[in-house]
């Protein structure tokens, strides 16, 4: 498996288990680091009410150990595997 491949399905595992987990205790927000070699991947999650819609919200980024260097398309491929946080949400309601 790719070295971004591998990255990607463990940042999906590791948020969806986060995503369950806050779901089922009634919490809308989290925070996620995962350090991948020189490089950071920090995650912000939050729930937000714009009445009358809810959404989820999720702050990407990348960072590296020598402060310079960007990663667009990796923040970009990691937002295009983020779970469904309400179908995460109406799942764990379902179990608890």
């Amino acid at each position: 498996m790719k070295k971004l491949e591998k990255i990607l399905k463990e940042v999906r595992k590791d948020i969806t288990e986060r995503m369950e987990d806050i779901a089922y205790h009634g919490c809308k927000h989290f925070t996620y680091e995962k350090n991948c070699g020189d490089a950071y991947i920090d995650i912000d999650f939050w729930e937000m009410c714009n009445y009358p819609c809810l959404s989820a919200e999720f702050d990407i980024s990348v960072s590296h150990e020598d402060g310079h260097k960007r990663s667009p398309l990796l923040e970009q491929a990691i937002r295009a595997v983020m779970p469904d946080w309400f179908k995460i949400k109406e799942r764990m309601r379902q179990i608890a």
